[in-house]
């Protein structure tokens, strides 16, 4: 949005064009203003998961953000103002993802499947989810008999009524809560900090045009992409065989793919 390029006139001249005309302090804020949002509807997220459906909450949140998305472009035609409140609106709409899928998982997914459900786009996406995806087995009238016994008998036990009040108190002192709490905030301050600033760190610092440093900027996504898969296949695997315990896989991947961040 703020590359300067090349623009051939009717008579032949060429001269040099940007459409928006944003310094570092006003990119960072265009940037940093969805996360603005973000922050304060992840509880939120899982709280309202609890009461009406993983399924409704992480089909329609992130499905309104990819519907605000389409009108970026034109919000900021109109001022960085309005681009940057539209983030915000973005922001808010897209915490819920995270919290309100673990709700979908802990009905749909069987003991030793929950990683792959987990590892595995956008308007017609949500179309495709708010019509097909239900909130539980029970609530689909396409699952099969034989796929419904084998979920429910897996997950026999271990889910909390849908009438059962959240312990706040217990999650507030527990120290499993807060370590993945930390683990998560870190995961999170390093991803969105590349996602965010590397692209313009590579470009204005470095001085790589724009192909470059979009490139190199993409490269560990394009990781993510294909290692996700296979962590989660190996991971259900070393859980199913008992080679090691959930918590112990937990603790190795966590571990090791932020030891990995942390040298890089």
């Amino acid at each position: 949005m703020t590359q300067i390029v090349n623009v051939v006139l009717e008579n032949g001249t060429i001269v040099e064009q940007q459409e928006f005309k944003w310094d570092s302090r006003q990119k960072g804020m265009a940037l940093g203003s969805f996360f603005y949002g973000y922050i304060w509807t992840q509880v939120l997220g899982g709280v309202l998961a609890a009461r009406f459906g993983g399924n409704i909450v992480f089909g329609y949140g992130p499905g309104i953000s990819y519907i605000l998305t389409l009108l970026s472009p034109a919000a900021a035609k109109l001022g960085l103002y309005p681009l940057v409140v539209l983030r915000v609106l973005m922001g808010l709409f897209q915490g819920v993802s995270f919290p309100s899928i673990q709700e979908v998982y802990s009905n749909w997914a069987p003991e030793y499947e929950k990683t792959r459900m987990a590892g595995g786009i956008g308007c017609l996406w949500f179309l495709l989810w708010a019509i097909y995806i239900k909130r539980n087995p029970a609530s689909d009238p396409r699952i099969s008999a034989k796929e419904r016994a084998y979920i429910e008998s897996s997950l026999a036990g271990k889910n909390l009524r849908e009438d059962t009040k959240i312990p706040w108190k217990l999650l507030l002192t527990s120290k499993a809560v807060w370590a993945q709490t930390i683990v998560t905030i870190v995961d999170a301050y390093f991803s969105f900090t590349y996602m965010t600033q590397i692209p313009a760190y590579l470009k204005d610092i470095l001085n790589y045009n724009l192909g470059t440093s979009g490139f190199l900027a993409a490269i560990p996504f394009l990781l993510f992409i294909i290692l996700t898969p296979v962590t989660s296949i190996v991971s259900d695997f070393l859980r199913s065989r008992k080679i090691l315990s959930t918590v112990n896989v937990r603790k190795l991947f966590i571990g090791s793919g932020l030891l990995c961040c942390a040298w890089v």
